[in-house]
C-alpha cells in the first residue's frame, strides 16, 4: 500500500470521526431517540438504584459534592449547546419544571421552598423516564445525554438535600398549591410569549389535549398531589427506619 493511500484512509478517519462529533453538538433537527422496552427498563431501574444509592450515601460529603458538580456540569453543557446552536427560546429557557428544580436544588438557600423544588424534581425525574420526552436529535446527541444524566442528578440531589433536613417542617396542603400554582402561571406565561410548550401546559402529553384550562388544571392538581404523596412516603419510611433503629438499641 502506497503512502499515499495511507494519508487517505487516515483522512477518512479523521473525516469520520469530526463527522460523529458533528452529529453529536449538530442544531439539524432530525428524529428523537425512540427507547426500547428494554432500554426503558433499564433507565427506570437505574433510577431506583440512584434513590437506594442515596439512603446508603447520604451522610457522605464526598457523594454530595459529586453530584452536585454533574448537575452543574450538565447545566452549563447543556445552555451553552442552546447558546452556540443558537436554539429558539421556545425550547431553551429553563422553565420546565425539572430543569427549575435543578436550579433551585444547587442554588436556593435552604427552606420551605427548596423542599417544595425538592419534592418536584424527584416527581419530574420519575416522571421523566416514565414517559421520557427527547430533543429531537438522532442519538447520540447532547442532548439525549444532559436529559438523562440531569434527571439521575436531578433525583439525587433531591433526596439528599430531604434527607439532609430532617428538621425542616413539613410543607402544608395549603403551600403546595400555593407555590404549585404560582410556579405554573408563570410557566404558561413564558410558554406565551415564546410560542413554546414548557411545563407541558399549552399540549400534554399523555392526554394529548390542547384544551388550556384543562392541561393547567390536571398538571398542577398532579404535581400538588405527588408532592404531598412524596413527601408523606418519606416521612412515613424515616419513622420506620427509626423505631427499627430505637428497638436495635435497645435490644443491646
Amino acid at each position: 500500500m502506497s503512502k499515499y493511500r495511507k494519508v487517505d484512509i487516515l483522512t477518512s478517519e479523521k473525516r469520520e470521526d469530526f463527522n460523529k462529533m458533528s452529529d453529536f453538538f449538530s442544531n439539524q433537527i432530525s428524529e428523537a431517540p425512540n427507547l426500547n422496552v428494554l432500554e426503558h427498563l433499564f433507565l427506570m431501574i437505574i433510577w431506583f438504584f440512584m434513590l437506594h444509592l442515596c439512603f446508603r450515601c447520604y451522610q457522605k460529603r464526598w457523594f454530595h459534592i459529586v453530584f452536585w458538580w454533574l448537575q452543574f456540569i450538565q447545566i452549563v453543557s447543556l445552555y451553552t449547546w442552546y447558546i452556540v446552536a443558537d436554539s429558539p427560546l421556545s425550547e431553551s429557557l429553563p422553565f420546565y419544571h425539572c430543569r427549575l428544580a435543578m436550579l433551585f436544588i444547587l442554588w436556593a438557600k435552604p427552606g420551605p421552598l427548596k423542599r417544595y423544588f425538592a419534592y418536584l424534581g424527584l416527581f419530574g425525574s420519575l416522571a421523566a423516564f416514565i414517559h421520557p420526552v427527547f430533543d429531537p436529535f438522532a442519538f447520540p446527541h447532547l442532548t439525549f445525554f444532559t436529559f438523562v444524566i440531569g434527571h439521575y442528578a436531578l433525583t439525587v440531589n433531591c433526596m439528599l438535600y430531604l434527607l439532609s433536613d430532617l428538621e425542616g417542617e413539613m410543607l402544608k396542603g395549603k403551600e403546595v398549591v400555593k407555590y404549585t400554582l404560582i410556579m405554573n402561571m408563570l410557566i404558561l406565561g413564558v410558554a406565551f410569549l415564546t410560542g413554546g410548550n414548557y411545563g407541558f401546559l399549552r399540549q400534554a402529553p399523555l392526554v394529548n389535549t390542547n384544551n388550556l384550562p384543562l392541561n393547567f388544571f390536571l398538571v398542577t392538581c398532579l404535581l400538588c398531589f405527588s408532592i404531598l404523596s412524596i413527601q408523606a412516603m418519606l416521612i412515613a419510611y424515616l419513622k420506620k427506619e427509626s423505631k427499627q433503629m430505637n428497638s436495635h438499641i435497645l435490644k443491646k
